[in-house]
């Protein structure tokens, strides 16, 4: 199922791991093939090799593979100076998404980066907040076709001298929330 941008993001939320990984595969390759029509360096026809996992000039001979896009994902969490006992996890929105709806933070990675300086990064440039470098863990990683994309889950905890504010550098709200409050939302 493609949404709006004709993508099966969507779809993915339901599926299984490996049923995710295959729609990934899938959506990559069709818009690797569509974007790769001619060689970037002599404009000459490209054409697929290695059953579609990669494209070969017809004339100079390169050969192009996909590219992935990577980026971060990260939950970040703290005690709030006011509540020492309790643990919070920071969230952020788009502007776009309907009222209510929020995610943990995330962004792509820059060249020359590793995916912990990025998730440190991130946050800081999406919330203010500053995120303790040798805190951040890697969790999990899943392929995301929007497009080519590979999402790389961290956990990372704000510096101890953190206040969370209200607001991201857009004027979008920012939220934290407790376990609690997570259990009575679900």
């Amino acid at each position: 199922r493609r949404n709006n941008d004709g993508c099966v993001g969507d779809s993915l939320s339901d599926a299984s791991p490996m049923d995710a990984g295959l729609l990934a595969t899938a959506q990559g390759l069709m818009e690797f093939h569509s974007s790769h029509q001619f060689c970037s360096r002599c404009g000459s026809r490209m054409m697929l090799a290695k059953l579609g996992a990669c494209c070969k000039c017809t004339s100079c001979k390169r050969v192009v593979y996909p590219r992935l896009d990577v980026a971060s994902i990260m939950l970040i969490t703290t005690t709030l100076s006011s509540s020492q006992e309790k643990e919070y996890c920071l969230l952020g929105r788009k502007a776009m998404w309907p009222a209510g709806r929020y995610s943990t933070l995330a962004g792509f990675a820059e060249v020359g980066e590793t995916m912990e300086d990025c998730c440190v990064r991130e946050v800081y440039e999406e919330s203010g907040i500053r995120v303790d470098p040798s805190s951040v863990r890697f969790v999990a990683s899943q392929p995301w076709p929007f497009p080519q994309s590979l999402m790389v889950g961290f956990h990372a905890k704000a510096e101890a001298t953190t206040t969370m504010d209200d607001h991201d550098d857009d004027g979008l709200p920012l939220i934290t929330i407790d376990k609690d409050e997570m259990e009575d939302i679900q």
